[in-house]
């Protein structure tokens, strides 16, 4: 069996707690519902059991993902937001967070330091 990547197996298993906390709070929302069943929920996801979940799903086929990938505008590869920056371990090229939110932009002050690296410095009030 062929691992599947970490990402993967953590997103469906907060995906799979999301989608069933947003289901069974609608369904507390409505009054006749939550007389007849009760009032509280418990939602367990196990991150085995959404790994094996994804495996049952399947596997695209290597020859068919190949020739469909960059075959038409729809299966288009999109080209990632690229930044780059010196470090104290050199010149790092990485991508940008590819979601960008209004609200909450994401801001960082450092790219990459290893610790200890830093001077030993009060860093300034943010305002």
């Amino acid at each position: 069996m062929k691992p599947i990547p970490g990402t993967l197996q953590e997103g469906g298993a907060a995906f799979q707690s999301t989608h069933w906390t947003l289901v069974l709070r609608a369904r507390q929302s409505d009054p006749t519902e939550t007389a007849r069943e009760g009032g509280s929920y418990r939602v367990v996801v196990s991150l085995t059991r959404s790994v094996l979940w994804l495996l049952s799903l399947g596997i695209f086929d290597k020859a068919y993902a190949k020739a469909t990938a960059d075959s038409t505008d729809e299966h288009t590869y999109i080209a990632p937001d690229l930044f780059t920056a010196e470090t104290s371990l050199g010149t790092y090229q990485g991508m940008t967070d590819q979601i960008v939110l209004s609200r909450t932009p994401g801001a960082f002050r450092t790219v990459m330091a290893p610790r200890g690296s830093s001077k030993p410095e009060w860093l300034p009030l943010r305002k």
